[in-house]
């Protein structure tokens, strides 16, 4: 008869069951991956943050009875904003760069000046910006 007893690979208690068995229980189980993924999550997560923070700024010059705002660039970079994270960019078929946070966007004006508008994605799933097409 062998000895060769498996361990849990996270508490190292002896293993009884099915021979490709790694853990003791789901708890083991859990932490050991919660150990092995927390990097990759915690910069995620920490990503996520800022674009949602980004987000929220651009959202807080347009609403639903303002499509578009002008604002100086130097206020949203008092209030916080990242201007090295966004989601995705688009391009108009006038040419211009927005840059998008989710579903608000801005474009550069002037090197001291932003246009902020609201994204829309439309049924077909083409994305619009307020007056122009793609």
């Amino acid at each position: 008869m062998s000895v060769n007893t498996k361990h849990c690979l996270t508490c190292g208690h002896p293993l009884r069951g099915r021979i490709d068995k790694k853990f003791c229980d789901d708890n083991c189980r859990s932490i050991y991956n919660n150990k092995k993924y927390i990097h990759e999550k915690g910069f995620v997560k920490s990503v996520n943050h800022l674009l949602l923070h980004n987000r929220r700024i651009l959202a807080s010059y347009v609403d639903d009875n303002k499509e578009t705002e002008k604002v100086p660039k130097a206020l949203l970079h008092h209030r916080g904003f990242h201007f090295d994270y966004f989601t995705h960019t688009a391009v108009s078929k006038e040419g211009a760069t927005y840059y998008c946070c989710y579903d608000h966007a801005y474009q550069v004006v002037s090197e001291q000046e932003l246009q902020i508008c609201k994204v829309a994605i439309m049924k077909d799933a083409a994305l619009t910006i307020p007056d122009s097409e793609f």
